[in-house]
C-alpha cells in the first residue's frame, strides 16, 4: 500500500507532503522517484504506535500517527482517524495476499491534489521534462495548423457544422450511450443478484458478459456503418473509464462476499464441531449466538477488541451486516462521476467545495482538449 500523506520527521518540524510505503513495516521518502532510488526512511514493523486527536488554530480536528521506533520519532497526520488505521493495519501484514482484505483497503485515503497538479510538481524532479513537452506540443500545433492553412484555406463552413450534428451523428450518440447506461445498469443489477445467487462463477460469468458487451461497443458501430472520428475518439475514451470503473466495484462487492462466505464457513464448521461433541444433537439458541459472537471475534475477521483499530472493523462489521441493502445505485452513480477508478464504500471529501481550485482546475482541462 502506497499514498501521499501530511508528515513531520520531528514532533518541531512543519507538516509536508511526503510519500509513505506500507508493506512489512513502513517507508517514508520526499517522492516516489526518490523511494524508487532506494532514499527512504524505514521503521521497524515492531515500532509502537498511538493514535491522538489534535486541534487546528480555526478548531477543526485530525488525527496524528505516532511511530516511535529505535532511535526515530515520526508524525503522520489525516483528517480521518480510519485513514491511519488502514496505515497501521497494512503495515503488520506478512503476506502480500492478506494487505487490504477484506475490503480494508482504501485506494483514496485522504484529501490530497494529484500527484500530477501543478502544486505538487516539484516532489517529482521533471519539471524541466514537463516544460519541454509542453513546448514541444505546442510548436508542433502550431506548424501543423500553419501548413494545414496554407495548403487549404479556413475550412469552417455551415456544412461541416450540419455534418457533425446530423442524423448519422445523432444515431451514433444514441447507440454509444444505450450501450454505455445497459452496461452501468447492468452491473448494478447483477449485484444485487449475487445476494441470492450463491455461485461466484455464474456472477463472474454475468460480469464477464457484461463488461464484454461494452467494450464490444466499437465493434458494433463499425459493423453498423457509423463513422464519426470526433465523436469515436470521445465515445472510446468514455467506454474505457466506464470499463475500468464497473470493473473496480464489482471486484469491491466480490471481495465483500468473499468475507461473508469464510464468516459461514467458520460457522459450519464450529456448529459441526459442537453438533458432534453433543452426539449430533440441535444447538440451543444460546449455543448459536456463542458461535456467531465467536466467529464475529475471530482475528482473521473483526478484531473488535483491537482499541488501535476499532473503527476500521466497525466500518467492515457494518459493511457486511448490511450487505446486500448498502449495495445502491446512487452509490455507483456517485462513483462514475468521481475522477477516480477505484470503487470504495466511502471517499474521503473536503468540508466545502472549492471554487477557485475548481474553477482553475476547468481552465486547465479545456487548454489541453483544445492542445489536443
Amino acid at each position: 500500500m502506497f499514498n501521499d500523506f501530511e508528515i513531520k520527521m520531528n514532533e518541531k518540524d512543519n507538516w509536508t507532503i511526503r510519500y509513505l510505503h506500507v508493506f512489512h513495516g513502513i517507508s517514508i521518502s520526499d517522492s516516489e522517484n526518490e523511494y524508487k532510488k532506494g532514499n527512504k526512511v524505514v521503521l521497524d514493523q515492531d515500532s509502537k504506535m498511538t493514535i491522538n486527536k489534535e486541534f487546528t488554530s480555526s478548531g477543526d480536528e485530525y488525527y496524528v500517527l505516532c511511530i516511535e521506533s529505535k532511535d526515530k520519532k515520526v508524525f503522520i497526520r489525516a483528517h480521518q482517524k480510519i485513514a491511519l488505521e488502514y496505515i497501521i493495519y497494512n503495515s503488520q501484514q506478512i503476506n502480500e495476499e492478506n494487505m487490504g482484505r477484506p475490503m480494508t483497503f482504501n485506494p483514496h485515503l485522504i484529501n490530497i491534489d494529484s500527484p500530477l497538479y501543478s502544486s505538487r510538481i516539484e516532489n517529482f524532479h521533471f519539471r524541466g521534462l514537463i516544460n519541454l513537452i509542453v513546448l514541444a506540443l505546442i510548436f508542433s500545433h502550431l506548424r501543423l495548423m500553419y501548413d494545414n492553412f496554407i495548403k487549404t484555406g479556413l475550412m469552417l463552413s455551415t456544412e461541416g457544422f450540419i455534418n457533425i450534428l446530423g442524423e448519422n451523428s445523432l444515431q451514433f450518440t444514441i447507440i454509444s450511450a444505450l450501450f454505455i447506461l445497459l452496461s452501468i445498469i447492468f452491473s448494478y443489477l447483477i449485484e444485487k443478484l449475487a445476494s441470492n445467487v450463491y455461485n461466484e462463477k455464474v456472477i463472474n460469468s454475468l460480469n464477464f458478459l457484461n463488461l464484454g458487451c461494452l467494450l464490444g461497443l466499437p465493434v458494433v458501430l463499425h459493423y453498423l456503418g457509423y463513422y464519426n472520428p470526433l465523436l469515436g475518439q470521445f465515445v472510446l475514451l468514455l467506454v474505457c473509464i466506464v470499463f475500468l470503473k464497473l470493473y473496480s466495484y464489482n471486484h469491491f462487492w466480490n471481495d465483500v462476499r468473499k468475507f461473508m462466505y469464510k464468516k459461514e464457513n467458520l460457522k459450519s464448521e464450529e456448529r459441526t464441531r459442537r453438533m458432534s461433541v453433543k452426539n449430533i444433537q440441535k444447538l440451543s439458541l444460546n449455543e448459536e449466538k456463542e458461535i456467531e459472537e465467536q466467529v464475529n471475534n475471530d482475528k482473521a475477521l473483526i478484531q473488535k477488541n483491537d482499541k488501535l483499530k476499532e473503527s476500521l472493523y466497525e466500518e467492515i462489521d457494518g459493511i457486511v451486516k448490511n450487505y446486500p441493502n448498502n449495495v445502491k445505485f446512487f452509490d455507483l452513480f456517485v462513483f462514475l462521476f468521481m475522477p477516480v477508478l477505484c470503487f470504495q464504500y466511502k471517499f474521503p471529501r473536503t468540508n466545502k467545495i472549492r471554487i477557485t481550485y475548481l474553477l482553475n482546475y476547468g481552465f486547465k482541462i479545456i487548454v489541453c482538449l483544445f492542445l489536443q
